[in-house]
């Protein structure tokens, strides 16, 4: 009889304890929804989230301000320096340049948002504590930046639809011309394109995060691959003949690139001189400089995964 008791209880403790263990299996299941979820919840939790989103949203509107004021206000002057009775008829080029006339500066914010978002974890230690949940760096870097992702889009969006109706405010009253057949496609490029545009440079954001871990040294050598050196290379251009090769090397940065994406399809109009990508040899036209971006994204991401999984946390 106590040989039977002692069956039925080590049954008994081995059923508990398969049990167990598939109810900590169920519980320690990693999924991708999941780990995008707690991204989200990480991305909110940070108050400069906040504001650099809204520092993205209305940097655009305002930068598309002060293009379409100058626009109007070149259109109204002649060549004297006057200003005309009649001011002459706009091209709808000239006006839907001016709506995304400020993307490329205002994704700054936005790039910086995808940088804090991985090394803020590695100054605070709390990175250990995201692995020891999530594991599989590679999952992690995936959600991480499809959440910045998301928030990327929803607020360049928003941006480029203010900046559509800021534009049309400042230049009521303006005849402006329909768009020629070659530029029909100009506004859905403009408007979808920017969220895209954004969402590439933040991706890229991350993998310069991931590689660099020091938010002061991520956010440095953001701010040089899309300002510093492309100034550089086209003030070293200028001195010579033998220089010029620098400017094809600028085309294909990724603020040339970002304005060429948004705006090579309309160099025709006023703005054309102003907010075209540098000039040189080679001049991507829209598709061209979005294929390119975004090789610059996947190569840069790459690189700071690869960088994260090898590389200890400690």
């Amino acid at each position: 009889m106590s040989s039977t008791n002692s069956a039925q209880t080590q049954r008994s403790q081995g059923h508990g304890y398969n049990t167990g263990r598939r109810m900590s299996s169920r519980r320690i299941h990693l999924s991708f929804p999941g780990s995008v979820h707690a991204e989200i919840v990480k991305v909110l939790s940070l108050r400069s989230s906040y504001i650099l989103l809204v520092i993205n949203t209305v940097l655009i509107p305002l930068g598309t301000a002060l293009a379409a004021w100058s626009i109007k206000t070149l259109n109204s002057m002649g060549e004297d320096g006057k200003t005309l009775s009649t001011p002459r008829a706009l091209d709808a080029a000239d006006l839907w340049m001016s709506v995304g006339a400020f993307v490329s500066t205002a994704v700054l914010a936005v790039g910086i948002l995808a940088i804090l978002s991985l090394t803020s974890e590695f100054a605070n230690s709390s990175i250990q504590a995201s692995l020891t949940a999530n594991p599989r760096r590679a999952m992690f870097m995936g959600a991480k930046t499809v959440a910045v992702s998301a928030f990327t889009a929803a607020s360049t969006l928003i941006g480029m639809l203010l900046a559509w109706g800021t534009a049309h405010m400042v230049l009521a009253g303006t005849t402006i011309t329909p768009l020629s057949d070659a530029h029909r496609f100009a506004p859905w490029v403009v408007i979808i394109g920017a969220p895209i545009a954004s969402v590439l440079i933040a991706i890229m954001a991350i993998g310069i995060g991931g590689i660099c871990r020091s938010t002061v040294g991520a956010v440095f050598a953001f701010i040089g691959v899309m300002m510093i050196v492309p100034q550089l290379l086209s003030v070293a251009a200028l001195f010579g003949n033998g220089f010029r090769w620098l400017n094809v090397v600028t085309a294909v940065l990724p603020n040339s690139l970002m304005d060429g994406f948004l705006g090579a399809d309309l160099n025709t109009g006023m703005l054309a001189s102003t907010t075209s990508a540098t000039s040189s040899s080679f001049d991507p036209n829209w598709w061209q400089s979005a294929l390119l971006l975004a090789l610059w994204s996947l190569v840069v991401y790459l690189i700071g995964t690869v960088l994260v999984k090898r590389r200890d946390i400690a």
